[in-house]
């Protein structure tokens, strides 16, 4: 059998099946229906880069934190674009009493 050897793992086997043994970090799992700001809140929390994401016991994804950043500047954008479509400036550029001409 071939071993390999580093500083964190001394003599690890190449061909054993026994993942543990070469993890070095925990990982972390959240719902699927667990919002983009609390997961968000773990990647910078946790000091990780990538979380598993589980349904009903199964994993079904990988999420990585640039995917996470992405999707909440793209909510961040939709929240603009709706706040401008309620106050526009029109009103405020158009607001006081018409002048009179002389």
């Amino acid at each position: 059998m071939t071993t390999v050897s580093s500083s964190r793992t001394p003599h690890w086997p190449v061909y054993s099946p026994k993942l543990p043994m070469a993890m070095t970090t925990p990982l972390y799992t959240t719902a699927h229906s667990t919002s983009i700001l609390k997961i968000k809140e773990m990647f910078l929390g946790l000091f990780i880069r990538h979380i598993l994401v589980e349904k009903d016991g199964d994993y079904i994804g990988l999420l990585s934190i640039g995917d996470v950043l992405r999707a909440g500047l793209v909510a961040k954008d939709l929240q603009i674009k709706e706040l401008n479509a309620i106050g526009s400036w029109e009103y405020y550029e158009n607001w006081g009493w018409p002048r009179k001409k002389e």
